[in-house]
């Protein structure tokens, strides 16, 4: 909650943070950056699938665990414990503090569209009716790039960033006062956990790494503590400017910055048949490329010059 609603620093989770008072004209619009193009918003951020896919199960279980691809890239279910086919049951509590995925409950439509979407979810799924062994409909999600609401401002992915909107705030016409937070106590504790870890004191790492699962209602980690504490790093601090710096420091770039995924989600309704059958397809959605030099930044040539004897960092 202090990401959606906080106002003040008074929560002793806030280290270092910036607080936004509208009355004296000092605010933000993450809102209107960050929400659905479906409510005039701009969904600048959009996670990828691979890090949905990364959130565990409720029960600190692997995703993986459960659902696998098959040649055609759906999603298929292959648990025991979660037999359900929605990916998106189930999942670790931060998932659903975190991401913004098809269906989720977000915020009332503008008038126009209540009756088409009066729950007011994040709609990204496309609606197929057929009978007699034909099309007789087909409905694009509101908040997809095909959308009838500024469609071009639609996410690529499927999904967007939840984490540090407020939900109360309505991005189109109000601002955002919810305060900016840039260090918290959750960093100090795994930055502890990594330097314990390093220094050989796994029982010492393990202990604060179960700190913050415990206390975000996860169960203590199983299996590899170095994966464990990588997977805290990930999904605790999601979207707080932390990763990138991780990876670089972890020399994992190539492993980790991949072609961008996301997911096409297509609902069919049977009239027939009285059914309804739903489909999650894993899509790329954008070609990248990672050079070993993106772990350094050049020397500026300006201070080459100055001194001829340096040696530019590899790549450049």
């Amino acid at each position: 909650m202090i990401f959606f609603r906080q106002t003040d620093l008074s929560n002793n989770e806030v280290i270092w943070g910036k607080m936004f008072v509208a009355d004296v004209g000092e605010r933000h619009r993450n809102n209107l950056w960050q929400g659905p193009n479906g409510l005039s918003n701009y969904g600048s951020n959009n996670p990828t699938q691979d890090l949905v896919d990364t959130y565990q199960m409720e029960d600190g279980s692997s995703f993986s665990d459960h659902f696998t691809l098959d040649e055609n890239s759906y999603y298929q279910n292959i648990s025991d414990k979660f037999q359900n086919e929605n990916p998106y049951y189930h999942r670790e509590p931060r998932f659903y503090g975190s991401i913004l995925y098809d269906s989720a409950n977000w915020q009332p439509r503008f008038s126009d569209l209540q009756e088409r979407d009066p729950l007011g979810i994040y709609d990204r799924r496309t609606r197929i009716t057929t009978q007699g062994g034909n099309e007789v409909s087909s409905l694009v999600g509101i908040d997809t790039r095909q959308g009838p609401v500024h469609s071009w401002n639609a996410g690529y992915t499927g999904y967007l960033m939840k984490k540090m909107m407020d939900h109360e705030v309505i991005g189109k016409d109000q601002y955002n006062e919810n305060v900016w937070i840039w260090m918290r106590y959750a960093e100090i504790i795994l930055d502890y956990a990594e330097a314990s870890l390093e220094l050989g004191d796994s029982q010492e790492a393990t202990t604060y790494i179960n700190m913050i699962r415990n206390r975000a209602g996860m169960p203590d980690f199983t299996g590899d503590i170095e994966e464990a504490l990588r997977y805290e790093r990930e999904i605790e601090f999601t979207f707080e400017n932390i990763r990138w710096f991780d990876i670089r420091r972890w020399k994992i770039l190539e492993e980790k910055l991949g072609d961008a995924k996301g997911i096409e989600i297509v609902e069919t309704r049977n009239l027939d048949e009285g059914t309804v059958n739903t489909i999650w397809r894993r899509l790329t959605v954008q070609d990248r490329t990672v050079h070993k030099k993106m772990y350094w930044i050049p020397i500026p040539n300006d201070e080459m010059n100055k001194a001829p004897h340096l040696v530019q960092n590899p790549g450049y």
